[in-house]
């Protein structure tokens, strides 16, 4: 009957409009921020994009999954002001893209004044601005991904002539490093964004060498990334390798291999190397010594033994902490507090 067929149309109605009320929100509840642990996350790309944090609580360490989609996302960096990361999808026009903790995407439209396809990014520190280049164009672009719009370019100096950028990621004090491929090295740069990149005819930024690894194999890298205590990481295109360099005092240290994974060209990383807060834990101090940190500052470093949390387990395996000052009991009996820098 009619009015059979209205109640049955109202159900109907109902059930779509509840599944669209669960699926928006749904979408709202993915887009959850990250946290600022130095955490090292890659994506890349084979058929889907799947996007991953390195997982120092296994042994072997290994590439730990924590989503899925099309994006082919590239040239990303983690934003320190609201603990997500932003890069350029290269499925959608190359528009910006907002990735949550897990594994949600947000499309956030075409960037205005747009410089294209991006393979190389990170995002200064402190700032909503996402540096990118790409590949050997030696042309850096500034965007703004709260705006979503093109700031500035920048022609890029100091780079051999046949070379170019895989990645590139900030340490804590803005200073931005690379390793760029030179056959079967690794050579070294860096550029101060505050003092080597000047406005004029035209707009330059200078990037300055400072050390040269033979690696022994082709070195093309794709995703590169500091973690908390100021170490840099390299994820290799050719053998799907990480290795990992400190910079102290200038000098660039021999490469410590951290694994070997499955090869994929199209990746891209970003972490954050920022204060990730405080946290309870006591703790037993072995020793402790001074380290200079890239950009020339000094901090201590305290290696104890401890049990701690899970997440700082993961992201700092090892147990080397660097602390902004040190550990104090706020009352007796009370835990030790620090804070990470």
């Amino acid at each position: 009957s009619h009015r059979n067929n209205m109640s049955k149309l109202s159900v109907r109605c109902g059930v779509l409009l509840c599944a669209l009320v669960a699926l928006l929100c749904t979408a709202r509840a993915g887009s959850t921020p990250f946290k600022c642990d130095g955490t090292l996350y890659q994506s890349y790309t084979d058929g889907t994009t799947t996007h991953a944090f390195l997982d120092f609580s296994t042994n072997p360490v290994e590439f730990s999954e924590y989503g899925h989609d099309s994006s082919r996302i590239n040239g990303m960096g983690y934003n320190t002001l609201d603990n997500f990361i932003y890069g350029i999808s290269q499925a959608s026009g190359n528009h910006l893209i907002k990735l949550g903790a897990n594994g949600a995407v947000e499309d956030l439209g075409p960037i205005t004044g747009s410089p294209g396809s991006q393979n190389t990014g990170d995002i200064k520190p402190g700032t909503n601005l996402l540096y990118t280049t790409n590949g050997g164009a030696k042309v850096l672009n500034i965007i703004n991904v709260e705006d979503v719009s093109l700031v500035n370019s920048y022609d890029i100096i100091g780079l051999p002539d046949g070379s170019g950028f895989g990645d590139w990621a900030f340490d804590n004090d803005g200073v931005l490093y690379s390793a760029v491929e030179d056959v079967q090295n690794y050579i070294f740069f860096s550029c101060d964004v505050a003092s080597q990149c000047s406005e004029g005819d035209p707009n330059t930024c200078t990037f300055s060498e400072f050390g040269t690894v033979d690696m022994g194999f082709g070195t093309a890298s794709g995703g590169q990334y500091f973690d908390s205590v100021g170490r840099f990481y390299t994820y290799s295109n050719k053998n799907g390798q990480v290795h990992r360099f400190t910079f102290e005092s200038g000098m660039v240290s021999s490469p410590e291999l951290i694994g070997e994974f499955a090869l994929n060209n199209g990746n891209d990383a970003a972490s954050c190397v920022g204060n990730p807060g405080a946290f309870d834990a006591p703790f037993e101090v072995e020793s402790t010594n001074t380290i200079v940190l890239p950009g020339g500052s000094t901090t201590l470093v305290y290696t104890y033994t401890s049990l701690l949390p899970t997440d700082l387990q993961r992201t700092h395996g090892n147990y080397v902490l660097v602390f902004a000052k040190p550990c104090t009991r706020l009352a007796l009996f009370a835990p030790t507090v620090c804070y990470l820098l």
